[in-house]
């Protein structure tokens, strides 16, 4: 199991939340989880998007392997960048996530099961089952299919270049490159996406945020947030004692940095 780092209350108490996470996000070697819970982390998990406060992981999933190109097909997890047109955050820069599994099933959406698993069960539950579709390659052409009754297949050529040591791809006007798992060391420092407000991660386990990351109350741009956190593989879990648990994805671009809350961070 990798390294864990726990702040503990006053009382020198390791929190009852704090343990249950820990416990969520066992690793077997290897990286693929095997450790299931008997029930959901949470039995309201399945219905809540992996972008509400109440997300919570299933514990369960398809594994999913590391980004590559295997006989000219992606596998694994893979973004493509944007630029968000959207209130205080305008300006910035965003992502999305697309899940490519070597059976060739597709995910518009990254809903992580646990640290690297994709939890399609969970999707369909939230009501997400149109982002779930198949994908092909053939000829130099990529098909994806999207899950919908009036879905239809989308078809263009994928281009595959090396970039930075590695392999990116484009297709359909969408530049892919590789999502990385971040190490628990890069974490580390104050990290800024532009807007107001940043997340400092600290290596005895503390973090300080802007509030407003993770509280969907009123809070002004200045008012920060204590808690803890832990890391495996792509998922985040944090504790704060003001808000409570969040559960987000991780990763971190080719060109460093990292992606988080659908923005890229740079470390200050």
């Amino acid at each position: 199991m990798g390294h864990r780092t726990v702040v503990p209350n006053s009382r020198g108490e390791i929190p009852t939340a704090t343990r249950r996470s820990l416990a969520l996000l066992c690793l077997a070697a290897g990286g693929v989880l095997l450790a299931t819970p008997a029930r959901p982390f949470s039995q309201e998990a399945p219905t809540k998007r992996v972008w509400s406060k109440d997300f919570r992981p299933s514990g369960s999933g398809r594994p999913l392997p590391l980004p590559a190109i295997v006989d000219g097909r992606p596998v694994g997890l893979w973004w493509y960048p944007y630029v968000s047109n959207f209130g205080a955050t305008r300006g910035a820069a965003g992502f999305d996530t697309e899940v490519f599994l070597p059976d060739g099933t597709f995910a518009g959406l990254f809903r992580p099961g646990g640290p690297r698993s994709v939890d399609l069960d969970g999707m369909r539950a939230a009501g997400e089952q149109d982002s779930i579709g198949s994908y092909s390659v053939s000829g130099g052409v990529m098909t994806i299919v999207w899950g919908g009754k009036s879905s239809r297949p989308m078809s263009a050529p994928v281009r595959v270049q090396p970039f930075l040591g590695s392999q990116i791809f484009e297709w359909a006007d969408r530049q892919y490159q590789p999502a990385l798992p971040v190490r628990r060391d890069e974490l580390i420092g104050h990290w800024s996406n532009g807007s107001a407000g940043g997340i400092t991660w600290r290596a005895d386990g503390s973090v300080t945020a802007a509030r407003y990351f993770f509280d969907d109350g009123p809070s002004r741009a200045s008012d920060t947030v204590d808690g803890s956190w832990e890391l495996d593989g792509y998922l985040l879990a944090f504790h704060f004692p003001a808000l409570g648990e969040r559960f987000l994805t991780v990763f971190r671009p080719l060109k460093g940095g990292l992606a988080f809350k659908g923005f890229m961070w740079t470390k200050k």
